[in-house]
Formats: structure tokens, C-alpha cells, sequence
């Protein structure tokens, strides 16, 4: 087992295939459908092929890429919430291509000599740091950044996050950004009940509402979901599927969801559910350069090797569980379903790029790994790491500031809803059935009966169920609190 951008995820090693499949054999069966074909995309496999290859089950394993969420799913508590079928090529019906066999092989051989040697990195991290900072203060000093708008009210936010993210400016940057997105263009005055989508862990929920809002958390991940259940603004948690919320139309203000899209394959079913129980709707998405400005794939996609440079970024889009859309693609989506009231968009691919270096020399997608980032907070460490990491991000935002906007990686939306109920006539939570959920867990048309677990409500459809039968409160409370 090893992680994978922001979760945990399982993939096959020699002596491994017994438990794998025992694990892939508990899962509820998926439903095969007539999604787009292109976001089938799997380990270097040939894509058209993928309707026919999927449809079958071996060893008990069932696998769709109908919906990349429902990859965000656990079967035993040491899957850590993610479904390996989404990764699992090597097990499953199809063999990945040689080329992505070798990149999964050795990045997995590289994850292991990182854990088990995690100091030799630092050094590598601390030189890339200092290299960096002086080159772009050497580039701001000869066109100086932007000092108004976006980029500018989240430079200060930088500092509420280097001590989750030590040397992740990826992570950074592009949270701060976000942050200074959302603090400023909700519509504070007009959210009463609030409800946010895959919200996690919390802590980026946290900074978005502070103390000004309570909110109603929703994950497919119960043990994501158990550290948000805790924190202050988090007034109620619900065990759910995201991409179809178990509320009534018109029953919210706002439905907000935080990167959490890019990881939906039927973007438009999803905005269209999200749009029927919600007035306004908050979320963001990636446009395709979030894999091909990778520094690996950007770097080979600009000496000509564009080829090579999209194979890469296949297998990176698949093991990331990424669905991505050209930009006008997804705003034509957005438009259908919303009346876009706010928009943004931020790092640009090749600000992207050089945040990712750091992820790169650890061997890893996505922010600094737990092992690495226990060794920059060794109290010997921290100041130093947290002092490079705000300095060095504090300048690539300026340095993002002056980018071409056509070229960015992050897109965020706030829309009014154009299908919304204009007076609700429930309030609470919808059973499948369609009727009302009462406080007890009771649907008063049905009678079925949901349960409350751990503090978290599982609102579960009954393809779902085993969601809630695998969980393991004492596997949740093991959990690192901050893991995405």
C-alpha cells in the first residue's frame, strides 16, 4: 500500500494477490454504463477496448469506470478509504500497457525506499527551496508581479497553511488561492443552510467558513468524514453519495464542494443533481494541464516528445482517479445547469510546474508524504522548513500573478441554479424513496430505517451499503487527523 495524491491506495505486489482479492471481493457489484468512453482512460490500455474489458468480473472483482468516485470507497479499514479497482489494473481483468507497468512498479519501488529512508530527502527539498526562491526573485525583480486582486488577498493566507504543508507548494499555493477565492465571492448574505460536498477531513472546510457558518459535511468516506464530524463548524455529518445528495429540491442556499469534481466522470449528472437541491452552488474543477504540466510531462511536452508526454500523463490522470474536461467543455456544463454569478481561474501551468517539483524529489503526487513531513517538523527543522515553505510560496503566487489566465490549471465557479424549486416543500433529508427523513433515522413514507454510527448519519443508496459495513471506528480513530 502506498499513497497516490491526496489518498491512500492499495496496488498489487508479489504476495499480496491473495489478500487483494479478498479485499475486491467484498465490494457490492458496479454498474457498467455508456459513459464517455474517454474518461476510461486506464494504465496505458487501449481505451476504446474499455466498455467490453470492464464488463467483466474475475476472482470477484467488480470494476466500472462509470464514475471515478466511486473509487473513493473502502473495503478493509487498511485500504484506507480508497477502492483499489481504481488502480488495480495489475489484478484486475486487463494488462496495463508495459510502459505504464514500469512506471507503476517503480514509482511503488521508489515509495518504498522513501519510507524507508525518508531523511535522504530533505537535503534535496532544502536546495530545490533555496534555488528556487532566489530565481524567482530574480525574475519578480525584472517584471514585477501584480499587487491587486486575487493573487494579492491570498498571499497572507500562506501562513495558516505551511505547517500542514511543509515544502508542499502545490498544496499551498493553490489552497491559499482558493481560499482567497471563496472568502471573498460567497454569498455570505444570502446562505442559511449550508451543505458541503466530500468535504473530507475538514480542515479546508474550516478555513473556508471559520466561525461566520455551520454546515451540513457529506462524504463517501467515513473515516475522511469522522475527523470533520468534530470540528466546530461541522453541524452535521452524513455517510453519502456526493454526486447525488440525499436532499430535497430547493432545500439548501448553498451546496459548496471543494476539489472534489475533478474526480466525477458524469460532470454534467452531477451539476444537474447539485443544481436541483441547492439556490447557489460553489466548486472547482481542472482543466487537463493538471497532469500534462506535471514536470516530467511538461518538461518532455516542450522538447517535442508530446507523445511520451501524454502516455505520462494517462497514467497519472488514472492513478489520481482524474476525469478531465478542456475548459470550454466544462463551462459549456456549467452553463447549462447554472447561471454563473463568479468565476476564477489560477496556476497557470507553468507556476503548476514549479510547485510541483517538491512532490516530484519526494516521489509522490500531490502534497510533501506523512514521512517526509514528520522529519521537516522535527523540532530541529521546523522553523526552517515552515520559513521556506510561506517564502517560497508568497513568491509564486506573485509570480502566478503575472501568467496568462488561458493557460491555468484551477477553475472555480459560484452559480445561480436554473432548475431550483423556488419554495421547497421539505426540509430535511430524502430516503430513496423520495420521502422525508425524520431526526430518528426514520423515512416517514417507507419506514427504512438509517443508522448513526460514530457520530456520522450513513444516507446510503443500497448499492452502497457495504460502505457502511466495512467501517471500522477504531481503524478511524487510528487515521492521521490531517490527510488531504
Amino acid at each position: 500500500m502506498f499513497s497516490i495524491f491526496k489518498l491512500p491506495v492499495a496496488i498489487e505486489f508479489p504476495g499480496d494477490a491473495e489478500d487483494f482479492q479478498e479485499d475486491c471481493s467484498r465490494q457490492a457489484p458496479r454498474r457498467v454504463s455508456d459513459f464517455p468512453v474517454q474518461a476510461t482512460r486506464r494504465l496505458g490500455a487501449d481505451v476504446e477496448e474499455a466498455p467490453a474489458n470492464l464488463a467483466r468480473n474475475e476472482g470477484g472483482l467488480q470494476f466500472s469506470v462509470s464514475e471515478i468516485n466511486e473509487y473513493y470507497t473502502k473495503t478493509k479499514p487498511r485500504l484506507a478509504a480508497f477502492n483499489p479497482a481504481a488502480v488495480s489494473e495489475a489484478a484486475a481483468r486487463t494488462e496495463p500497457s508495459r510502459f505504464a507497468r514500469f512506471l507503476m512498479w517503480g514509482y511503488a519501488l521508489a515509495v518504498r525506499i522513501r519510507r524507508l529512508l525518508p531523511w535522504l530527502f530533505l537535503p534535496m527539498l532544502f536546495a530545490a527551496g533555496l534555488l528556487e526562491i532566489a530565481l524567482l526573485r530574480l525574475v519578480l525583480a525584472v517584471r514585477p508581479p501584480e499587487r491587486t486582486g486575487l493573487h494579492e488577498r491570498s498571499r497572507p493566507i500562506v501562513r495558516e497553511l505551511v505547517d500542514q504543508y511543509p515544502f508542499g507548494a502545490y498544496a499551498v499555493v493553490w489552497k491559499s488561492l482558493q481560499l482567497g477565492y471563496l472568502r471573498e465571492s460567497l454569498p455570505w448574505s444570502e446562505m442559511h443552510r449550508v451543505v458541503e460536498a466530500a468535504i473530507g477531513e475538514g480542515t479546508f472546510s474550516a478555513r473556508v467558513f471559520q466561525e461566520r457558518l455551520k454546515v451540513d459535511g457529506m462524504d463517501i468516506n467515513p473515516i475522511s468524514l469522522k475527523k470533520a464530524a468534530v470540528l466546530p463548524h461541522v453541524q452535521r455529518a452524513l455517510v453519502c453519495d456526493c454526486t447525488e445528495p440525499p436532499l430535497h429540491p430547493g432545500s439548501v442556499d448553498l451546496l459548496i464542494s471543494n476539489n472534489f469534481l475533478h474526480h466525477v466522470t458524469d460532470k454534467g449528472r452531477v451539476l444537474r443533481n447539485w443544481s436541483k437541491v441547492a439556490r447557489y452552488c460553489a466548486f472547482n474543477d481542472c482543466t487537463p494541464d493538471w497532469s500534462r504540466a506535471l514536470p516530467p510531462s511538461w518538461i518532455l511536452r516542450k522538447v517535442g516528445l508530446i507523445g511520451l508526454s501524454n502516455r505520462i500523463a494517462a497514467v497519472v490522470d488514472t492513478l489520481g482517479a482524474q476525469s478531465l474536461q478542456p475548459r470550454e467543455v466544462l463551462e459549456a456544463t456549467v452553463n447549462e445547469h447554472f447561471e454563473v454569478v463568479s468565476s476564477a481561474s489560477f496556476f497557470s501551468a507553468r507556476t503548476y510546474c514549479i510547485a510541483n517539483v517538491y512532490s516530484l524529489l519526494c516521489l509522490h503526487m500531490g502534497p510533501i508524504p506523512e514521512e517526509i513531513k514528520q522529519c521537516l517538523l522535527h523540532p530541529w527543522l521546523r522553523r526552517m522548513s515552515t520559513g521556506l515553505t510561506q517564502e517560497l510560496c508568497d513568491l509564486l503566487i506573485q509570480f502566478d500573478s503575472r501568467e496568462r489566465r488561458d493557460e491555468d490549471v484551477a477553475l472555480c465557479y459560484i452559480g445561480r441554479s436554473r432548475s431550483v424549486a423556488a419554495s421547497p416543500r421539505q426540509q430535511g433529508l430524502r430516503c430513496e424513496c423520495g420521502g422525508e427523513v425524520n431526526e430518528g433515522g426514520e423515512c416517514n413514507a417507507c419506514a427504512l430505517r438509517y443508522s448513526c454510527v460514530d457520530g456520522m448519519w450513513f444516507i446510503l443508496p443500497a448499492h452502497l451499503k457495504y460502505v457502511e459495513a466495512n467501517y471500522d471506528p477504531r481503524a478511524a480513530a487510528e487515521f492521521p487527523r490531517e490527510h488531504l
